[in-house]
């Protein structure tokens, strides 16, 4: 077995444009400056259980955060959760070991590894931190690993390479590149996923990171990330790690802020005495996440119903992490901001992938249509765009986006009516504003026209028709 060079990885447009909002996003990150021992205190008593669990579901370990957060803190457990106690008290010293090491700046070295494996496995194996001494096989894995006489060079190999490459690759990339070998050298007798996911928290916290794991939520499609990574596609896998890390970013950063928002939100509180702003609005992002959610599920489910009934045709969905309430507010105040990603659709022609959709959030914009009710109508409404580009490398524009067959740009809840705005050519416009009275100069720059309270199936619809009629899959009816 030979690993692969991490410097051969590929990094494809849109998980560039990922990685970018991470690197941003880890800078203001640390520009909130060292925190005190109390909001340390919490950010590890947020994220460690969680981690902590995932990490050991994901191997089958019936474990949840409360069980992880009383070993923590030194509860006694309930006697029916008690069998578990001893992976728990593992997880967490190897965590300990790891994050340690790696705020100090240390390498990833062979006896490094196997003081992490040792940790995890102590008291569960008879030589916890011992290589492996016979030939083992990974389930579902396409790859074998390497004989037992291999597995020294090639982890002296893996710690080398990360080393070599430390100040040269993005460190989510370099995490996963790590997380992958590792696994596929698969070194240990047993813990080698535990051992594997925090090496690659390793290599995180070391370049200033948050330690992330992988969601235990997200096990299917960590696995066929995985497999894709064995196979030599990394994007998937880093994908899941650059979303989880911007994931828990921006939920760092909530608690940091935590204890100046709550003295604000203290003073402010005892102004009021009826129902606060916040909650009013907090009510009204309630109703735009489910409405944007059935929008979504409709394209899910016309995508896969076209899938099955198209020999011809793939429509894969790529649904990204929700928008949270704190997000919608700042897309309400500011127009637009990073981390609007909603879903993508990649549409896949006879086995190649040709064009892909993204469906974003964003403000609103009238400058963008032609609107004749008053401006304070639309203000500050969330609309759900949509923007695409050719395959395998898709540039977005985020702008006033334009498609020659597919004509949907926007759908928007105006109260309880549901308005999809098109693009119309040149020609469409001025015949259908003729009787207006509107300068032909101002038709220059097209505009999109709005239908109210449509309904969302038939814009689905149309949205794929134009999309089939596109790539040559029907015929003009």
């Amino acid at each position: 077995m030979e690993i692969t060079d991490p410097k051969d990885i590929n990094v494809s447009n849109d998980i560039g444009l990922l990685l970018a909002e991470v690197d941003e996003a880890v800078g203001e990150f640390a520009a909130l400056g060292d925190f005190s021992a109390d909001v340390l205190d919490q950010m590890r008593r947020e994220f460690l259980p969680q981690r902590l669990s995932d990490t050991l579901n994901i191997e089958g370990v019936g474990v949840n955060p409360r069980i992880t957060r009383a070993i923590l803190e030194g509860l006694t457990l309930a006697e029916s959760d008690r069998y578990n106690d001893q992976e728990v008290i593992n997880a967490i010293r190897a965590n300990d070991f790891m994050e340690g090491h790696a705020r100090e700046g240390a390498e990833l070295t062979p006896r490094y590894v196997r003081e992490v494996q040792g940790l995890v496995t102590d008291g569960l194996l008879r030589t916890p931190g011992a290589y492996r001494e016979t030939q083992v096989e990974i389930t579902g894995a396409s790859i074998t690993p390497p004989p037992p006489v291999e597995v020294p060079r090639l982890v002296q190999e893996l710690c080398d390479l990360s080393v070599e490459h430390g100040a040269g690759m993005h460190p989510v990339v370099l995490a996963t590149w790590v997380h992958q070998s590792f696994g596929a050298i698969h070194p240990f007798p047993d813990g080698n996923g535990r051992t594997g996911r925090l090496l690659q928290d390793w290599i995180l916290v070391k370049h200033g990171h948050l330690p992330v794991g992988i969601p235990a939520s997200r096990r299917a499609e960590y696995y066929e990330a995985l497999q894709s990574a064995d196979e030599g596609d990394y994007m998937p896998l880093v994908g899941i790690v650059a979303n989880s890390e911007l994931t828990a970013l921006e939920r760092a950063t909530r608690i940091a802020q935590a204890p100046n928002l709550r003295m604000q939100r203290i003073r402010d509180l005892a102004r009021r005495s009826q129902l606060t702003v916040q909650q009013r609005e907090y009510k009204q992002y309630e109703v735009w996440r489910r409405r944007s959610e059935g929008i979504r599920e409709e394209f899910q489910r016309w995508a896969r119903e076209l899938s099955s009934e198209l020999p011809d045709l793939q429509v894969r969905v790529k649904v990204w992490d929700p928008i949270s309430f704190d997000k919608w507010q700042e897309i309400r105040e500011r127009g637009q901001t990073k981390g609007t990603w909603m879903f993508t659709l990649v549409f896949t022609v006879r086995k190649t992938p040709i064009f892909s959709w993204l469906f974003y959030a964003r403000r609103h914009e009238l400058a963008y249509t032609f609107d004749y009710e008053p401006m304070e109508t639309f203000h500050g409404l969330v609309g759900i765009f949509a923007t695409g580009d050719h395959e395998p490398n898709p540039h977005w524009d985020f702008g006033q986006f334009s498609d020659a067959y597919v004509s949907l740009r926007e759908l928007l809840y105006v109260s309880d009516e549901l308005y999809a705005y098109h693009e119309q050519s040149s020609d469409d416009l001025a015949a259908s504003h003729e009787a207006d009275g509107l300068a032909v100069h101002l038709l220059s720059e097209p505009k999109w026209v709005s239908s109210k309270d449509v309904a969302v199936g038939d814009e689905v619809e149309r949205f794929f028709e134009q999309s089939l009629l596109k790539f040559g899959l029907i015929d003009q009816g």
